[in-house]
């Protein structure tokens, strides 16, 4: 009698299969899962930027900074435009055709908000204001006033 032959796949065939079969359930678990990764990155929304409108009127923010003493009080300095005792607490240049403007204490009194081309005191005219000092003006003569450094109260001032 003739023998039958064995069609059973051998055991390493068997394995080969599953480690096929596997390895595939992996690639289209790993891929599914980037699809859907792309999916939720790109169906997400983008950030929003808010673009601020600049509609605040200049001299209310000046007369508001001003108010507020944020620049600390600091100690007289002299000009040399006359007798008065002036000093430069905080300056904002202008931009955009806007004046510049400047908060300036006057002969120790409170911080006042000036723009450029009107009168300090006593004919002393601001006439232009650049990051840390103000150039003043008087009869054609023309003074620098300098930032006064921060002194916080009972300290002294930073360099």
């Amino acid at each position: 009698m003739p023998s039958i032959p064995n069609r059973r796949p051998s055991a390493f065939v068997l394995h080969h299969r599953l480690v096929q079969a596997l390895a595939w359930c992996l690639a289209i678990g790993v891929g599914a899962w980037e699809i859907s990764e792309h999916a939720r990155r790109y169906s997400a929304p983008g950030i929003a930027i808010a673009r601020a409108e600049l509609t605040a009127d200049p001299n209310l923010a000046a007369t508001v900074i001003a108010s507020r003493h944020l620049m600390g009080e600091a100690a007289a300095a002299e000009v040399a435009l006359g007798i008065d005792r002036l000093v430069l607490v905080a300056a904002v240049t202008g931009t955009g055709g806007q004046a510049g403007w400047a908060l300036i204490a006057n002969d120790g009194g409170p911080q006042q908000v000036y723009f450029e081309g009107e009168q300090v005191s006593n004919g002393v005219m601001l006439e232009s204001v650049a990051i840390d000092y103000v150039m003043l003006s008087s009869g054609g003569i023309h003074s620098t006033l300098k930032l006064s450094p921060f002194v916080p109260e009972g300290g002294k001032p930073s360099l």
